[in-house]
């Protein structure tokens, strides 16, 4: 059985998710213009040239890095007990009991405050506020 929340407990953790989240879509960001200039270097560069390896080996230890680093964020964010759904909406679920089932209470970075439930099956399109009954 997973960790649930109540609203009040999920809520109290937006202050410490929502910062790991942004960081997660920076590295993001970052990993894919990496991998686009590994991309085209790889498709331009000369096998010969000494300056090209050097570099292809330089951004190839960047992403190896910048990689790591979204792993142990993303562990962290799971850590807590979240379940990170889309990284660039910053959509996040958190099992909760309703009415003596499992749900997922939803909320997104550009929400103030979790207002959205759903249950395991119906996903972000299936969300209804919390005050509203089933």
């Amino acid at each position: 059985m997973p960790r649930t929340f109540s609203i009040a407990e999920a809520q109290a953790l937006l202050p410490t998710i929502a910062p790991l989240i942004e960081q997660l879509q920076a590295l993001y960001s970052s990993l894919q213009e990496n991998n686009s200039r590994t991309e085209e270097l790889s498709e331009s560069a000369s096998p010969n040239e000494a300056g090209d390896r050097a570099h292809l080996r330089v951004l190839s230890a960047q992403q190896l890095e910048l990689a790591e680093t979204f792993d142990a964020l993303l562990a962290q964010l799971e850590g807590h007990g979240c379940i990170l759904k889309d990284l660039k909406q910053g959509l996040v679920d958190f099992y909760a009991m309703r009415e003596g089932k499992l749900v997922f209470l939803c909320w997104k970075t550009d929400e103030r405050r979790i207002e959205y439930w759903h249950t395991l099956e119906g996903g972000f399109g299936g969300r209804k506020l919390i005050d509203e009954p089933d």
